[in-house]
């Protein structure tokens, strides 16, 4: 087969002419699974990647990327999960959101979860609050990580939980890194806080730093609360 040429064109030209025949998926995630057999090269990565964004509306294809990702190590994973962040759905297919609560409650490095919590923020990805409040919970897990699933978790109109709050402005009144203060502080502004985490949160502004009133400021916006 053409796409396992050593010749960049003839590979090139073999990858668009399959990615522009559907009815080709059988035979792709034959390909596939011959090419995750072994290690993949980061020379391989953009083609095989390519082939998954292209055939991901054949179920047939987001059964092999669902069914791929239980066994692949961390370099596979983070390659099956980038297709599916690439993937052209519309709606997003049960299974991958199977997929991505295992990733997220399993033994999977900080590196695989936070891709995963990135595709459950793109594509607004439901049912997974467990997994996410296991890890903003967890104080094993890296600080970002933390951060990360608590912004996940906030939505429009849904309280912040006050441990989630409370963790967030140890995070920007703390002695952390500038970069860990200015993701606590976007989680901050995105989330939906109850009157007394307002107050509490204004009444320790002077223990941030000025590059984090920017972001912090528009929190209170539209607050009508007498305090």
């Amino acid at each position: 087969m053409y796409l396992s040429s050593n010749n960049d064109k003839l590979r090139n030209t073999a990858l668009w002419i399959a990615t522009n025949h559907p009815e080709w998926s059988g035979e792709m995630i034959t390909y596939l699974k011959n090419q995750f057999k072994d290690s993949i090269y980061p020379v391989q990565e953009h083609q095989l990647k390519n082939i998954l964004v292209s055939f991901a509306k054949d179920p047939a294809m987001q059964r092999f990327i669902s069914g791929e990702m239980n066994n692949a190590n961390d370099a596979k994973k983070m390659l099956l999960l980038s297709a599916i962040a690439e993937s052209p759905l519309k709606q997003f297919p049960a299974s991958w959101t199977n997929t991505i609560s295992k990733l997220l409650a399993g033994e999977n490095g900080a590196d695989i979860k936070a891709r995963a919590i990135e595709i459950v923020r793109m594509r607004s990805i439901t049912g997974i609050d467990k997994q996410l409040e296991n890890i903003a919970n967890n104080n094993t897990y890296p600080v970002p990580l933390r951060i990360q699933a608590i912004a996940a978790l906030a939505k429009p109109g849904k309280k912040l939980a006050d441990t989630h709050f409370r963790f967030l402005t140890s995070q920007i009144t703390g002695g952390g890194e500038a970069s860990v203060k200015q993701q606590a502080a976007t989680a901050l502004e995105g989330a939906t806080l109850s009157d007394a985490q307002l107050q509490h949160l204004a009444e320790n502004l002077s223990k941030t730093e000025p590059f984090i009133l920017p972001r912090i400021v528009p929190v209170f916006a539209g607050n009508n609360s007498p305090e």
